[in-house]
């Protein structure tokens, strides 16, 4: 009887932590749906919550503004509220091509981690206010009338992606560890400059430090490890190969996952 009764009081622990640790459990920001008048989709209209995040003469290393998103909403919340009813999947017509689909994808995650971030400061780390990483799969954003986390957002884009590696370091996390924030939207025309840029920010210190037979390598390519064939040295040789010449293996440097940016009370 007594150990019925202790098994019970296991099982309904454990059943009350997978609820409150279930995905897209918290909500996140709800704003005023923005009606759209027009067949395509306004991607630009991030810009403006952009320029706020990031105002003239900020360093391309610092991170996003967050007191300024903060004192200032309106732009970030009316995109929130663009995309809170459209998305590729509810609105195809909208998007018929891929680069329309990954630019809207690209940029509500930009859109969701920053209104996100920015509603839970003040914060010192992407891990301070749920545990295991849970701001990106607990806090549920409003996308094409679906709740979606920004892990969601993320599957999305790899499943747009086509194997493209560069897609999945467009998907910045706001560490210190990071590539930098793009500090404008991204559009349907500019996807593969955009995309390149970002790759050339990755391949050269400090994501890539080359240490006498080795090659330390930053915290993109550690989150990412699983989804380079066969690994990430076989990527670089192809990428740098007069950086990876006589290298055989290499290391990831420690994850610092401190956030980037000023995120004040």
């Amino acid at each position: 009887m007594k150990l019925t009764l202790l098994f019970t009081c296991v099982l309904a622990v454990i059943a009350v932590l997978l609820f409150s640790f279930r995905p897209n459990n918290v909500e996140g920001p709800r704003v005023p749906v923005v009606k759209l008048t027009s067949s395509g989709f306004p991607y630009h209209a991030l810009d403006a919550a952009l320029d706020i995040a990031f105002p003239d003469g900020t360093h391309p290393q610092e991170g996003p503004r967050f007191d300024q998103l903060k004192a200032h909403p309106e732009a970030l919340d009316r995109y929130l509220g663009l995309i809170s009813q459209i998305s590729p999947r509810n609105t195809p017509h909208r998007f018929l091509r891929r680069e329309e689909r990954l630019a809207f994808i690209l940029n509500a995650y930009t859109a969701g981690l920053l209104s996100i971030v920015r509603d839970h400061c003040p914060l010192e780390s992407v891990d301070d206010p749920y545990y295991f990483g849970g701001l990106f799969w607990r806090v549920s954003l409003l996308v094409g009338g679906e709740q979606m986390s920004l892990n969601d957002l993320a599957n999305r884009a790899a499943a747009l992606s086509q194997g493209d590696l560069r897609v999945m370091f467009a998907l910045s996390q706001l560490t210190n560890s990071h590539l930098a924030l793009r500090r404008k939207a991204w559009r349907p025309d500019e996807i593969e400059q955009g995309l390149n840029e970002l790759e050339n920010q990755l391949l050269r210190d400090p994501f890539v430090i080359r240490n006498q037979d080795q090659l330390i390598l930053g915290a993109p390519f550690k989150w990412y490890e699983l989804r380079f064939n066969p690994d990430p040295l076989g990527y670089l040789k192809q990428q740098v190969p007069q950086l990876t010449q006589g290298i055989n293996r290499v290391r990831f440097a420690e994850i610092d996952r401190r956030l980037k940016g000023r995120c004040l009370p």
